[in-house]
């Protein structure tokens, strides 16, 4: 494991720690993690672009990300008194899967977070560039690839040739 660097590490904490929480949490209200994890996802896009917006100012993207993702818990538990539902015995399956999406939106949170305050660090760049996890995490390159194998099996599956 020696191909590993501290981002790598930094990445797996995060998303197995997290996730773990997430998951066990979803045991008891899988609701509140759904409506916490669309929350988490809203508000990494809304980050993005209130970061374009102030033209690349490091703080702009952390304030608005800390006060969203706030709000974001804040309406997720409003919500949750609401609507609140669970799925039986599919709760593991969904709630794993809830689980792994917090946590990969919130790495990616965390990631970008660093790399804008320390972009012009040359270290970093270099253990960014050398990361296994980072340009899955920050790019969505798995899901990207997976939503391209699932769109090539969709169209063969109803070819009748």
């Amino acid at each position: 494991m020696s191909s590993l660097n501290i981002i790598d590490w930094l990445s797996i904490g995060i998303l197995t720690v997290i996730g773990g929480i997430q998951f066990l949490r979803s045991l008891d209200n899988l609701s509140l993690i759904f409506y916490e994890t669309g929350g988490i996802i809203l508000t990494c896009y809304l980050s993005n672009i209130i970061f374009k917006k102030f033209s690349g100012n490091p703080f702009s993207y952390l304030f608005s990300f800390i006060i969203l993702l706030i709000l974001a818990f804040f309406l997720a538990r409003i919500i949750n008194n609401f609507f609140s539902f669970s799925l039986g015995i599919f709760t593991y399956l969904f709630g794993l899967f809830l689980g792994i999406s917090f946590s990969w939106m919130l790495c990616h949170g965390v990631l970008k977070t660093i790399l804008i305050f320390y972009k012009n660090n040359p270290n970093l760049i270099y253990l960014y560039k050398k990361s296994i996890f980072v340009s899955q995490i920050l790019f969505f390159g798995f899901f990207r690839e997976l939503l391209a194998f699932l769109t090539s099996v969709r169209y063969n599956i109803f070819r009748f040739d």
